[in-house]
């Protein structure tokens, strides 16, 4: 981004010229302007966008926002250095999307009487209903109604440019500013963008921009790449905060446009999609696009300049942040979804006859008329090499102008007649078929006997073997089955023939009934009963000989199920999710997954979203380092002794790149602190994590550093917004080591007794 043009509010304007977070260019003032009270305006104008800023240009390099790099540069370009060491800031108001403005109050170094100063910078129509004057030729003038349009018209004017536009002020209150006039910042699309757009629309891929600018740079910058931009079509984040779902519903797809658009109405616009049956596919770079982009059918992140969040939370990464890549791989998938549906047609049609012909004879019990040898030859004779070649080499604009392509379309009436007629023979055969633990039965447990266990166990076969299929691969892996009471689950484990299963019971009393399970299982599966707690297991004892594999890798193939007593079962995830933190226990041998039960609410609360009802402590650290999954819901009823509650199954899967790399006590304890306010204004619980007399200082600060809207509550705040949070709190622990060991509880304690 660079800052190309200002205009002052004394009506001075200026172009820059040059590139880059850099000194490289010059501030030209028009020749009428290029008096020492223009460059004297120009100065106070640059003065505010550098002091009410954040970022740092160190050796041509950014660190921070690239808005806020264009105006430092912006400033250098002037002659401007070091702006920011003139004056002392005593607190910031940072930047929200609700907001849209940021600002710092500061003294100047050089000024006797320490007068205090708000310098802001934002969006002009936020900026300027707090202005009540503004600056002109060395003073100040009376912001009357007229003047104020004349300086929205000029920054309509420069939007029109596809310009992004700032506007900057002054004053001694936030109420009783001065008007210094308006920045605007060039940020161009991609020169192949615009037919890249062309291309989607013929494939029948609609586009839309979403933007935070302002509309008239919205529209322009629609106009530029080819997107339709009628009044009907532009909406805004005022508009869609305003409408219901059903109104939502009604306008997204039909508009193309959407500008001062937020976080939240981002995930509004995928989930208004997804609600009118589209399959949505976004694009994001920043911290925070990752929640929309989590929720999009297809997240697709930056690969040169997006985050680390935004690329965990994405299914698909562009590595040269080219939006033209983007058809190469749609037209891919469109091609290799028309080949399969094409190929397993071929299939089954040139399989019907001998399938049928086997089916009919197991139906009467008669001998199977065709043998390997019979059917080899017929299947050998067909030109199926020639099929594949055929359905690999398609038309490329056969492709592009295939219709959009749902999920659903895969099975199609036809090709569901040829797969029921082709798998009935193999599945009457197949039920006939002996499983090694089919004639085994778990001994008859009484109820009452049951409830004296403080545990409720799940006797549905059915139910358990869904439990083990939401696992995923176990055949050939080792298992480390919690709680196994009876053995119901076990049951369905064995069915899969892993290569180790380890249970781990506290209860002794179910030992008879799993040695026999063990005894059963007989050489088909290595399984070794432990009686003792799981929260002292030794993971690494008991799968000594299970391989490892780097934790950027694929998972090692080591599985941790279980069916939970509620009683322990948050202690438990949490006394995990450390283990995972520090890479130690089952997750020394990389990213073990996890698929267990809980009580429905805290499974609701581990995968909760952001603003969610059951949004708590345990929600953000669960998704601070694993891919949490909520696979399905058991009903009480099912369980033995039946319980109060349904009871949910999630999946938590290690994530490659947690969202915070930080020790875990110290995240914890910040989540326990802002989450012990749930209702209250996160600002309220944050400053429960600094001693009395510093709260003033550091509570504020800590918002500043993450970046974090403080006016919101606990259960608003996104996961990677805590991650920044957690972070700020390290960086203050270090400046102010007291911080660090104060504990709010241990001191209330003190003060009550």
């Amino acid at each position: 981004m660079t800052v190309t043009v200002l205009v002052t509010a004394d009506g001075y304007i200026a172009e820059l010229t040059g590139a880059g977070y850099n000194d490289h260019g010059q501030v030209l003032l028009h020749k009428c302007d290029s008096s020492d009270r223009a460059r004297e305006s120009v100065y106070k104008l640059l003065e505010v966008g550098a002091v009410c800023n954040n970022a740092v240009i160190h050796n041509e390099t950014l660190l921070g926002q690239p808005t806020e790099g264009a105006l430092i540069a912006a400033a250098m370009k002037h002659g401007m250095y070091n702006v920011t060491d003139r004056y002392v800031r005593l607190q910031e108001y940072p930047f929200s999307s609700e907001q849209k403005m940021m600002a710092v109050k500061c003294i100047s170094k050089y000024d006797n009487d320490k007068v205090e100063i708000f310098l802001v910078k934002g969006a002009i129509e936020k900026i300027l209903p707090k202005c009540t004057k503004y600056s002109w030729n060395g003073g100040v003038q009376t912001l009357t109604s007229k003047k104020e349009q004349d300086f929205i018209a000029e920054a309509h004017e420069i939007g029109r440019k596809g310009l992004r536009v700032i506007a900057m002020a002054r004053g001694p209150t936030l109420q009783d500013l001065t008007y210094m006039g308006i920045v605007g910042i060039c940020d161009p699309p991609r020169p192949l963008v615009r037919e890249a757009i062309s291309t989607l629309g013929q494939s029948g891929v609609q586009v839309k921009m979403v933007t935070g600018d302002a509309e008239d740079t919205a529209v322009a910058i629609a106009q530029t790449i080819g997107l339709e931009t009628l009044p009907s079509q532009v909406l805004s984040g005022e508009q869609l905060d305003a409408f219901t779902e059903t109104e939502l519903d009604a306008a997204i797809p039909h508009a193309s446009v959407f500008y001062r658009v937020s976080p939240k109405n981002k995930l509004a616009i995928v989930k208004s999609l997804q609600r009118t049956g589209h399959i949505v596919g976004m694009t994001g770079d920043g911290v925070n696009d990752g929640v929309a982009l989590k929720k999009a059918d297809i997240g697709i992140a930056m690969g040169k300049n997006g985050t680390d969040v935004c690329k965990e939370a994405a299914d698909m990464i562009l590595v040269d942040d080219d939006f033209y890549t983007i058809i190469a791989a749609i037209e891919e998938g469109k091609s290799i979804f028309y080949n399969i549906r094409n190929f397993v047609r071929f299939q089954l049609s040139t399989s019907i006859a001998a399938l049928s012909l086997i089916a009919l004879a197991t139906l009467m019990s008669i001998p199977n008329p065709l043998n390997a040898m019979q059917v080899d030859p017929v299947k050998l004779k067909q030109s199926e090499v020639d099929f594949i070649k055929f359905v690999e080499k398609q038309n490329l604009d056969r492709v592009r102008k295939l219709q959009t392509l749902r999920r659903k379309n895969l099975i199609t009436v036809s090709l569901l007649g040829l797969g029921v007629l082709s798998i009935y023979g193999y599945s009457i055969y197949s039920v006939k078929q002996e499983n090694f633990l089919d004639d085994f039965e778990v001994p008859a447990t009484t109820t009452e006997a049951l409830r004296q266990l403080s545990q409720n166990f799940l006797m549905d076969e059915r139910i358990t073997d869904k439990i083990v299929k939401a696992a995923g691969k176990i055949h050939n892996h080792f298992v480390c089955e919690v709680g196994p009471g009876p053995g119901s689950i076990t049951r369905s484990i064995l069915k899969k023939a892993p290569k180790k299963l380890v249970v781990v019971e506290k209860d002794a009393r179910f030992l008879p009934t799993l040695e026999l399970l063990k005894e059963a299982s007989g050489s088909h599966v290595d399984m070794v009963i432990e009686i003792g707690d799981i929260r002292s297991y030794n993971f690494e004892v008991g799968f000594e000989k299970a391989p490892s594999s780097d934790w950027f890798g694929a998972p090692p193939p080591i599985h941790l199920i279980g069916n939970l007593p509620f009683s322990v079962s948050t202690n438990l995830i949490i006394r995990w999710l450390e283990a995972i933190s520090e890479k130690k226990s089952a997750w020394s041998f990389g990213r073990t997954s996890m698929t267990l039960t809980f009580q429905k609410e805290v499974a609701e609360r581990i995968v909760a979203p952001v603003t969610h009802k059951q949004r708590c402590r345990l929600s953000v650290m669960c998704q601070m380092w694993c891919d949490v999954d909520h696979k399905f819901t058991i009903p009480g009823k099912a369980f033995v002794p039946k319980p109060d509650v349904d009871v949910g199954v999630v999946t938590l899967n290690p994530l490659k790149y947690p969202l915070v790399n930080l020790p875990f006590k110290m995240v914890e304890k910040v989540l326990r602190t802002f989450f012990n306010t749930r209702q209250k204004l996160c600002n309220k619980g944050a400053d429960r994590l600094f001693p009395e007399e510093m709260r003033g200082e550091l509570g504020p600060k800590l918002f500043s550093l993450a970046d974090v809207n403080y006016r919101v509550r606990p259960f608003e705040i996104t996961t990677e917004e805590y991650a920044r949070i957690c972070f700020a709190y390290k960086l203050i622990c270090e400046e102010h080591p007291e911080v660090e060991d104060y504990n709010f509880r241990a001191t209330k304690k003190t003060v009550a007794v």
